[in-house]
């Protein structure tokens, strides 16, 4: 055999993926943040805008979008300890909720159970 010739065994053209036809679907958009795809299955209302989260610190950062907001306290409460229970399974000890600033709307109680809610004061009017 001649070194120069290729062996019979192996493929004369390079291996390539079949182009696209236009019979084919259209390629699936690419999810960007699985976690907040997995918490908005608990989220009828799209009260969370984004998960931030920590895993050297165990943490859960929820920020919650205006629509949260707006909701009775009670409302708010029970999402919340949806929330920290979801993340509990998820594999965070943690879980803070967030406002668009930062600002700490809620985080996992550190004595006893459940979420301790923070009543933010009222902006003062001018």
């Amino acid at each position: 055999m001649n070194p120069l010739q290729a062996p019979s065994e192996f493929p004369s053209q390079p291996l390539s993926p079949p182009p696209s036809t236009p019979q084919s679907p259209p390629e699936p958009l690419l999810e960007l943040d699985p976690l907040l795809a997995l918490l908005a299955e608990d989220d009828p209302q799209a009260c969370i805008a984004s998960a931030r989260p920590d895993p050297q610190a165990s943490r859960l950062d929820l920020e919650m979008a205006a629509a949260y907001q707006v909701l009775p306290p009670e409302r708010r409460q029970q999402l919340a300890d949806h929330w920290l229970q979801r993340s509990r399974e998820l594999g965070y000890e943690r879980l803070r909720l967030l406002d668009g600033s930062g600002t700490v709307l809620g985080q996992a109680a550190r004595v006893g159970s459940g979420m301790v809610l923070l009543e933010l004061s009222p902006e003062p009017q001018a």
